[in-house]
């Protein structure tokens, strides 16, 4: 129950085998590995970033005294943070191997994804946070001492050169990927997060796509997939509620036929919002 993916020339290991309760251990590694679907397998010959779950943290902990600031408890040999969202450990030794807990405690709302706008339980939801708050932060932190960062933007790659479209988020960058994928030309390289490095290459970033409701209404092949990986009761939620804010992660290669795991940078265009009445395009500087 490891698991190793691609993220730049390097691995990052995912683990599940430090979860005692078996039917927990189950569902998280179900729901790590919906989340990481999208990302390239690795041959795991060199591990840079290694998360481990666990439900029991408490066991990891080797450090006597902790001095507490702010909710992070700081020792000698490791940092131990925790909040109401999210508990980790960190060897000051190992500064890119994190012990992440998992809390098992769960209530009658809490375990019910159709009260949730993503459809996630509590055990789901743990692993969303994960993401957001410990993978995306933490590799950000390798990245940028390996020249390479995230940026806001997303990618394709065609006729072996890639385009960056860069935007505020509700402009329209993955709306704009779901239309590129109706043209084979175009490879997928990433949605909302592309890596990027100081030689202008980017890389494939396996996020999946965040398809909303107001997606449907401008292409009607979403429906279709939608319809084969969505389970009967979002679908159901989706129907009832109608809200914009609802939201369905796919794959990338549950659009595109193809992604590309580095491709050289030839064009950046940002978008920004416009009225129906206007719009625009031109060349603008790099301050700009």
């Amino acid at each position: 129950m490891r698991h190793y993916f691609k993220h730049y020339n390097t691995t990052f290991l995912i683990s599940v085998d430090q979860i005692l309760n078996a039917d927990i251990r189950d569902k998280i590694e179900k729901s790590l590995m919906t989340f990481f679907h999208g990302f390239l397998k690795s041959d795991k010959d060199n591990v840079d970033l290694a998360f481990i779950f666990t439900d029991n943290i408490y066991s990891f902990l080797n450090d006597v005294d902790f001095v507490s600031i702010n909710g992070i408890k700081s020792g000698s040999n490791q940092i131990h943070y925790k909040d109401d969202e999210l508990e980790f450990v960190i060897n000051r030794d190992e500064p890119y191997r994190f012990i992440i807990n998992i809390n098992v405690k769960e209530t009658l709302k809490s375990s019910v994804r159709i009260f949730h706008k993503a459809f996630k339980n509590n055990l789901e939801l743990q692993v969303s946070t994960f993401y957001y708050r410990i993978f995306l932060l933490f590799s950000q932190l390798w990245n940028l001492d390996n020249d390479i960062s995230y940026i806001h933007a997303s990618c394709i790659e065609i006729d072996g050169g890639s385009i960056l479209f860069s935007a505020d988020s509700g402009v329209g960058k993955s709306a704009l990927l779901m239309r590129l994928s109706l043209d084979k030309r175009f490879r997928f390289i990433g949605d909302d997060l592309t890596i990027v490095c100081n030689k202008s290459y980017s890389y494939f970033q396996g996020r999946s796509l965040s398809i909303k409701p107001y997606h449907l209404g401008f292409y009607d092949f979403l429906r279709k997939r939608i319809k084969i990986s969505m389970s009967f009761l979002q679908r159901l939620q989706w129907w009832i509620v109608n809200d914009n804010r609802l939201v369905f992660h796919i794959p990338p290669l549950d659009i595109f036929d193809c992604v590309s795991s580095k491709s050289k940078l030839k064009r950046v265009i940002h978008m920004c919002p416009h009225d129906k009445d206007y719009f625009e395009i031109k060349d603008i500087s790099i301050n700009e």
